[in-house]
């Protein structure tokens, strides 16, 4: 959709409970309601893969009386996919053990780590039997991301290797190679790994860390993740359209009513400087939305509501208007944070981006920002006459502060340079002033 001008009016109290990314129109295909009929479990048992070893200690290992062990020690589980990509995980916590029959054993079970290996090399029969468990819990978005795309390359199949470094050194050497079927290790389901990718995405942009939840990934918490996630990419949001109520002062209110009242749609623009989601628990900021409605009306109850509150309420009370969008007319969203360069400066030429001094930020969080008020709202004719007002300049904004009394009034250089011919340095007699200073501090 091409966005213009909005035609009527203007709108910027405060929104309440109108929108969220759940009411976001997918533009995904098929639909976020088809795919995510059911939340999410992370919930993964524990998988044993059974491979061939391609490269083992290089010598047939003999039996031996007792078992020697030895760690912690930093390992490296790295798994190479058919097209070249590496995945690696690390951990300074693994154990290694060479059993009496010859077996190696590589482990971190039972360490305080969000996944668990358990690595047997038979290098006499030429297998290794690999056991991997993932726990997701508490875990940033990032930190997700890494171990699922290892446990995605697992599944998929490939080159593994084991790898360690020289004693008291910080070079890598490969202990184990062997190679893993491809199917042979399930790994996270889809859902999972588009899920994950989105919250990383949005971690990264907002720098807001989110934590992957004990309690299972509902439904509304995959859809808003999957919206959000689109609005950091694009800047684009379509919402269903639905009414909606905005906060307003009685000018607004007067204004909005003669705008209204003669009962024919209004295009709308509603601009509100922060929007918040909260995904999983975690408050992530959006930045600025401008919303923009072709075709809205306050309804005919609704009019005669507000006249009667416009004829019964103090100057200075609040007043709660009620706009409904016509139906199939959705809603289109620009957040202009996350627009490409080209779409943000055309919106940077709207009204709502050249506000006075004096105007107040709103917020849609559903109460007004401190010491917050609303700005006008105007008709089409003052939208039009305010792009074309040209911004203040340095000394516009200047007198207009001492006007209000906001600062007092500040000499200009021509004045302060017009004695300067004249300026002759003071005579002192007795000691240098640093002498002085230096006596002093002692």
């Amino acid at each position: 959709m091409e966005l213009n001008q909005p035609h009527n009016s203007e709108s910027s109290g405060t929104l309440l409970n109108a929108f969220s990314p759940n009411s976001f129109v997918d533009e995904d295909a098929g639909g976020l309601r088809d795919k995510y009929r059911e939340g999410l479990s992370l919930d993964e048992e524990l998988i044993k893969i059974e491979t061939s070893v391609t490269n083992s200690p290089g010598r047939r290992v003999q039996p031996q009386a007792a078992p020697h062990k030895h760690g912690p020690l930093p390992v490296t589980l790295e798994i190479e996919t058919e097209n070249g990509e590496h995945f690696a995980l690390q951990s300074k916590s693994f154990t290694v053990v060479q059993g009496v029959n010859g077996d190696l054993s590589f482990s971190n079970e039972g360490q305080p780590e969000a996944w668990a290996a358990s690595v047997v090399v038979n290098p006499n029969k030429v297998r290794m039997d690999i056991r991997f468990k993932v726990s997701y819990l508490g875990l940033s978005a990032e930190d997700a991301l890494v171990i699922t795309r290892f446990s995605q390359a697992l599944s998929e199949g490939g080159t593994f290797r084991i790898i360690g470094k020289i004693l008291n050194t910080d070079i890598d050497i490969p202990i184990v190679t062997g190679s893993i079927p491809a199917g042979g290790y399930p790994g996270p389901e889809e859902r999972w790994i588009k899920t994950i990718e989105r919250l990383a995405l949005i971690e990264s942009k907002t720098g807001v860390r989110i934590t992957i939840p004990e309690a299972e990934i509902t439904v509304d918490d995959l859809r808003n993740i999957a919206n959000t996630a689109h609005v950091l990419k694009t800047g684009h949001a379509t919402y269903n359209a639905e009414p909606w109520t905005s906060v307003s002062n009685r000018e607004q209110a007067s204004a909005a009513l003669e705008s209204f009242a003669n009962g024919e749609p209004v295009q709308m623009a509603l601009h509100y400087d922060e929007q918040e989601v909260v995904i999983l628990g975690a408050r992530v900021p959006l930045g600025p939305v401008t919303l923009f409605c072709d075709r809205s009306v306050i309804t005919e109850e609704d009019i005669k509501t507000l006249r009667s509150d416009i004829e019964s309420k103090t100057p200075d009370a609040q007043f709660t208007i009620r706009y409904t969008p016509l139906e199939n007319c959705p809603i289109e969203a620009r957040y202009i944070k996350w627009l490409p360069e080209d779409e943000a400066a055309v919106l940077r030429t709207y009204p709502m981006f050249q506000k006075k001094p004096g105007d107040m930020p709103t917020s849609n969080s559903g109460e007004p920002k401190a010491g917050a008020t609303a700005v006008d709202e105007t008709t089409a004719n003052d939208l039009a006459a305010k792009a074309e007002e040209p911004l203040m300049t340095e000394d516009e904004f200047e007198r207009y502060l001492v006007a209000k009394g906001i600062i007092a009034p500040v000499p200009s250089p021509a004045d302060e340079d017009a004695d300067d011919d004249d300026w002759e340095p003071v005579m002192v007699t007795g000691k240098p002033l640093s002498e002085m200073v230096i006596e002093e501090r002692r």
